[in-house]
């Protein structure tokens, strides 16, 4: 006789409080998401919101499609407790999207100095790297041992132009993995997620 027990399906956190040591722990993983510069934070964005492997971290979901179809549907974020929010505004949506990334990616560097005392001197042109695409754009504060300070190379006008450019390339991103659901959640218009490594420079 069979004891086996059916799970249920797996509630996922609130957005923003997604855990991700299984990233922040694949050193080559992070390090070519800093080197691919915007091929490398949509890379990380689809492994942290869209795995399917981690159901707990699937936070952001399109709602009730709407007459003009997919591109009508409002984002969703959960809210806990099997609540779900309508993002009324995108722009905010984004503002706190990347400013949690920018917080992972903080934390990824910080690890990594502490362990390893020969990482500033690898990890320094990467953060130069990754600054100066977008990094500086966003306000980000990226910085490690050792380390000056990324001194601003951009005009405000830059800077709005490529914030803008990121804008819009993050939320359609966004949107295109949002259209997938893992199997069990319904239909979907698409068989699965775009994948977390494409667009990213292989190591060597």
């Amino acid at each position: 006789m069979s004891t086996s027990v059916t799970k249920g399906p797996v509630e996922p956190y609130a957005f923003g409080r997604e855990r991700i040591p299984h990233l922040l722990n694949d050193i080559r993983f992070m390090m070519r998401c800093m080197r691919n510069r915007e091929s490398g934070l949509l890379a990380f964005i689809t492994r942290k919101y869209f795995d399917a492997k981690m159901p707990s971290n699937l936070t952001v979901r399109l709602g009730a499609l709407g007459g003009d179809g997919p591109a009508d549907a409002p984002l969703e974020i959960h809210a806990g407790q099997g609540s779900w929010r309508a993002v009324v505004d995108e722009s905010s949506f984004f503002d706190r999207l990347v400013h949690t990334v920018e917080g992972d990616f903080a934390d990824f560097i910080g690890v990594q100095c502490l362990i390893d005392r020969r990482k500033p001197s690898t990890l320094k042109p990467l953060i130069d790297h990754l600054m100066l695409s977008f990094g500086e754009a966003l306000e980000w504060d990226l910085s490690c041992p050792e380390y000056e300070s990324y001194e601003g190379a951009l005009t405000e006008e830059q800077k709005k132009k490529t914030r803008d450019e990121l804008q819009r390339t993050v939320m359609g991103h966004v949107r295109t993995c949002a259209l997938w659901k893992p199997s069990g959640e319904g239909s979907s218009p698409t068989n699965s997620p775009p994948k977390a490594t494409a667009g990213l420079i292989p190591d060597g």
